[in-house]
């Protein structure tokens, strides 16, 4: 409880970043592998919560903000 208290006072932010590579595509779908797991199960994800330039192959980062007081998560299209 104090480290908590003590990052809100702060204001500080963790995030961590996992690695995707679009595997396919499928209509209003994107299926994401995560390159430091890549035997395991595809994640389904909507498009609109994905960068519209994106197409199979791509590399996106996902940022998952770990703020004070909540969560967010980011995809972020990596440049070819």
């Amino acid at each position: 409880m104090k480290n908590y208290l003590r990052r809100r006072k702060r204001g500080l932010n963790m995030f961590e970043k996992i690695e995707y590579t679009v595997k396919r595509i499928d209509g209003d779908y994107a299926y994401l592998e995560n390159v430091e797991a890549p035997g395991e199960e595809l994640k389904c994800v909507a498009r609109a919560l994905l960068p519209p330039e994106i197409s199979e192959g791509s590399m996106l980062d996902y940022l998952l903000g770990l703020g004070v007081d909540s969560y967010q998560g980011y995809y972020l299209a990596r440049p070819a």
